[in-house]
């Protein structure tokens, strides 16, 4: 971050959920919190599947909380990207293990995956939304297009 004097800060300094964590994608919704996927480059136990990691927000007034599997209904840690949709006031959370999450912000969470919807796989490396608000993504196997529900 860099603020008004042109002084950036590194919040790999700082005693924040972001020390020793990638940011792999991040995205800001029309209050000015700021959503990250987080990702543990310095891991202690690199045998575990399931790291520190997860997804965190930075809400407008400065403050910082990460969710993970053990603080939320995050399904797996390991997060490739978030996206922020402004009509529904949702973050859209993709994953490379346990397919895509919807988050309402409050407490609903919500997994889609190949055992419980028409997802072909539960690994997602990307997603976007087109000028119609249409969720699309990118898995091993191939484009996802996923539309609201009417």
């Amino acid at each position: 971050m860099i603020d008004e004097n042109g002084i950036a800060t590194s919040f790999n300094e700082t005693p924040t959920v972001l020390k020793g964590k990638c940011i792999m994608s991040m995205d800001e919704d029309e209050n000015g919190n700021v959503y990250f996927a987080l990702y543990e480059f310095d891991r202690k136990d690199k045998s575990l599947v399931n790291n520190d990691e997860g997804i965190a927000i930075c809400y407008a007034n400065g403050d910082i909380k990460q969710f993970t599997t053990s603080n939320s209904g995050m399904p797996f840690n390991h997060v490739t990207k978030v996206l922020y949709d402004k009509s529904e006031k949702i973050l859209w959370i993709a994953t490379d293990r346990a397919g895509l999450v919807r988050f309402d912000l409050k407490s609903s969470w919500e997994n889609y995956h190949n055992e419980n919807s028409q997802m072909p796989t539960s690994y997602i490396s990307d997603m976007a939304f087109d000028n119609n608000g249409i969720l699309y993504l990118a898995t091993r196997q191939g484009l996802v297009k996923v539309e609201r529900r009417k």
